[in-house]
């Protein structure tokens, strides 16, 4: 799961200052989206070093020297990609966690939440999956998907310490490896499904069924109080 931080890389807001505001019902706004929306399904379907700037423009409908009015170039504009898709998930997920009191069905929540998300949202995915190791990119784009990362295991970090609190989790692994390991395995079955059997059918019930064989081996031995 990547859940980020959103100041990692800016979203470059001072760009809609450089257009005109509202130039017919094409607003800077609407453009941004198409942009940020068009580069997603092109790096997806091309790969991100094989897609061109002059292709993502043609996707989104606008020159290409209109993108440069909010990237400064592809890299950032992967990143902002990136960001900009998943910052709606971020916030449903950070406001589910803190509204179920019960650690155990906020395990159960979070893996429901992403592959309700990545169902609706493959090609997100596939880049995701695709660059998340930063291999060939510069400090900042390795920096930014690192920060992601982080932030994500961190989050499950918490839960599960408040599942080990209760007495839910066994205690004696520590947190952060069970967050690994958890997202290990729900990271697997990401990678299946989004580059060889296709989105699941019931994404309920798949998540449910990840996080039963996470808590075969994680679950507190007795009974959870």
């Amino acid at each position: 799961p990547l859940w980020g931080r959103r100041d990692v890389v800016s979203t470059s807001e001072e760009a809609l200052e450089k257009e005109a505001a509202g130039q017919g019902e094409d607003k800077p706004e609407g453009r941004r989206e198409r942009i940020l929306k068009a580069a997603i399904e092109v790096f997806a379907s091309k790969g991100f070093h094989n897609a061109l700037m002059d292709e993502v423009a043609k996707a989104a409908g606008v020159g290409k020297g209109t993108i440069y009015l909010y990237v400064s170039d592809k890299e950032h504009l992967l990143i902002e990609a990136i960001r900009h898709q998943l910052a709606m998930q971020e916030e449903r997920v950070r406001a589910f966690v803190e509204n179920e009191p019960d650690p155990i069905a906020v395990l159960y929540g979070l893996a429901r939440l992403d592959f309700e998300f990545f169902t609706s949202n493959v090609e997100l995915g596939k880049v995701i999956q695709s660059e998340q190791a930063a291999l060939g990119y510069s400090e900042r784009f390795r920096e930014t998907m690192t920060q992601l990362r982080r932030e994500g295991l961190e989050l499950l970090r918490t839960v599960i310490a408040r599942a080990q609190e209760k007495g839910a989790l066994r205690s004696d692994i520590d947190a952060r490896d069970l967050a690994i390991i958890y997202s290990g395995v729900v990271g697997a079955y990401f990678f299946s499904f989004l580059f060889d059997e296709g989105p699941p059918g019931d994404p309920e019930a798949v998540a449910g069924r990840c996080v039963d064989l996470f808590l075969d081996g994680a679950r507190a031995k007795g009974e959870y109080l």
